[in-house]
């Protein structure tokens, strides 16, 4: 029963992807004049254009939660994933208020992940997603 719904899992969600890089994520330690703001850069690459598309994603996101966060606010993160091809940020922003944002990072294109990256959408797909998710909770699978 287990390999039925793994070869099932496997039909609908299949990526090639060659990413064979040691990316590391580091800190930049920064002050907005009353908090510290600690915030993730990329860096080890192979592809420097993309590290720095990366880069700039992480900074501008970084400064929409601050902002949103307030006076005082404090930025701190949390490397969830780091794998060749996929990096995995939560970043935290505490100020007048608390505020959360994860990045799912692409490695091989230089862009962040989307729902869409995941799921392919169109109608038999999303049948057969129905039906996988019905047969999974009716039978208890999980």
């Amino acid at each position: 029963m287990k390999t039925i719904l793994l070869s099932l899992l496997t039909l609908f969600v299949t990526t090639t992807c060659f990413a064979d890089q040691k990316t590391t994520v580091l800190d930049n330690v920064s002050n907005n004049g009353t908090g510290k703001i600690v915030a993730p850069y990329l860096d080890g690459a192979l592809n420097v254009d993309l590290e720095a598309n990366l880069n700039k994603i992480i900074n501008e996101e970084v400064a929409k939660l601050v902002k949103k966060a307030g006076k005082n606010a404090n930025l701190s993160y949390d490397v969830e994933l780091n794998r060749p091809s996929l990096v995995s940020i939560m970043l935290k922003a505490e100020g007048s208020k608390t505020y959360y944002k994860g990045l799912n990072l692409d490695l091989t294109t230089g862009r962040e992940f989307t729902l869409n990256d995941f799921f392919v959408k169109n109608e038999e797909n999303i049948s057969k997603y129905n039906q996988l998710f019905l047969f999974v909770f009716r039978t208890g699978f999980i």
